[in-house]
């Protein structure tokens, strides 16, 4: 019995190590990150209440529902906005080596010197219309405007005149295809982090289903309900004719035909055992237990039918709280409809009763 006690006590150390390695892996960015994201998004043109309201904070605000709000949007928009990126790009004529006619100073100045706005105009151009020439026409006006300023912080005349005589369209297409490439980039990294920031989000919310604290209590729970179960198919193996009206329906018969079934006795005992085990669960035995007297701490009773109930309303009802919870045990006055969380100082409450119950059976046991 004691092997099994071992066992568990195991298995509980590892869901602590592993709860603590998803909290630690899974902390939130520090908003210093979050700001910088937020911002790249209102660049790329995203912009909506909840973005704007964000933009004004110094930390992550207490309604977590803002920000997957803003998740959910952002991410809509950014897949959108890549798209569109995407497209133009495949637009554009193939690009060609820029360094062959211009040195790195120039081609740098050329690049810098494409605006965000000019690409949001031309954005909306290919929305409208998404043909070649009038982009080229678009961007051909907007490098003639940046090459006259360019007299005045750089390149000599002579370089200006050059790239006028140049195939204009060329230079345009070659820097908005590095431009955009940029971009397509810039947006999906933002998008990896928005992905990111939503699943960390779910983990650090006591009210998700993928929250970290909720999982480890499942495995918990998992594990102690096999452990019992192995505890008390010891106990029945091997002191069956004292126990087994307790831990069997009393109208549960065995047929003398089907004694010819088992090659002896053990084997007739260990198949009988398994039946009626088979009928039961967890809280059945938690409440056989008691009747036993070995649990005899009518908190500790309890709480262990609580946390079996909570554990059944996560499995089959993903945690929202049912009639069946509010009228069995219900410790915390919770009403139907409410999410009951799992909150860390819930899952460690929670070990500390499913050991003690364990322990419990073990001393019994060998008292018995």
């Amino acid at each position: 019995m004691k092997d099994i006690m071992n066992r568990f006590d195991d298995e509980v150390e590892k869901i602590l190590a592993y709860n603590n390695l998803i909290i630690s892996m899974s902390k939130l960015p520090r908003w210093s990150e979050m700001s910088w994201n937020i911002n790249q998004l209102y660049i790329f043109g995203f912009a909506n209440d909840n973005l704007l309201a964000l933009q004004e904070l110094s930390e992550y605000p207490s309604d977590i529902g803002m920000i997957f709000s803003f998740i959910d949007e952002a991410k809509e928009f950014l897949i959108n906005y890549i798209d569109i990126t995407n497209d133009i790009i495949k637009l554009i004529p193939e690009e060609i080596d820029m360094s062959e006619y211009f040195d790195d100073e120039f081609i740098m100045m050329v690049n810098d010197e494409f605006y965000d706005a000019d690409y949001y105009d031309f954005i909306e151009i290919y929305k409208n219309d998404d043909s070649i020439e009038n982009l080229i026409t678009f961007l051909k006006k907007i490098y003639l405007k940046k090459f006259n300023r360019f007299e005045h912080i750089g390149p000599s005349k002579e370089i200006i005149d050059k790239v006028i005589e140049f195939d204009l369209q060329k230079i345009a297409s070659n820097a908005l295809r590095l431009y955009l490439e940029k971009v397509m980039n810039e947006s999906e990294d933002v998008l990896v982090f928005i992905d990111k920031l939503k699943t960390t989000l779910f983990i650090n919310d006591i009210n998700n289903t993928l929250n970290a604290n909720r999982q480890s209590f499942i495995l918990l729970m998992s594990t102690f309900d096999a452990t019992i179960f192995d505890m008390t198919k010891q106990l029945l193996e091997e002191h069956f004719y004292q126990y087994i009206s307790y831990f069997c329906e009393s109208d549960y018969k065995l047929k003398v035909k089907d004694f010819g079934k088992f090659a002896n006795n053990q084997e007739m005992i260990s198949n009988t055992v398994d039946e009626c085990l088979k009928q039961k669960y967890l809280k059945d035995l938690i409440k056989i237990y008691k009747n036993l007297d070995v649990l005899n701490n009518k908190i500790l009773f309890k709480n262990l039918m609580e946390i079996s109930n909570r554990r059944n309303v996560h499995l089959h009802k993903s945690g929202v709280c049912d009639e069946q919870y509010i009228t069995s045990f219900n410790l915390f006055s919770k009403n139907e409809g409410d999410f009951l969380e799992i909150s860390e100082n819930y899952l460690m409450n929670s070990i500390d009763y499913c050991s003690d119950i364990v322990t419990k059976i073990v001393e019994w046991y060998e008292l018995n």
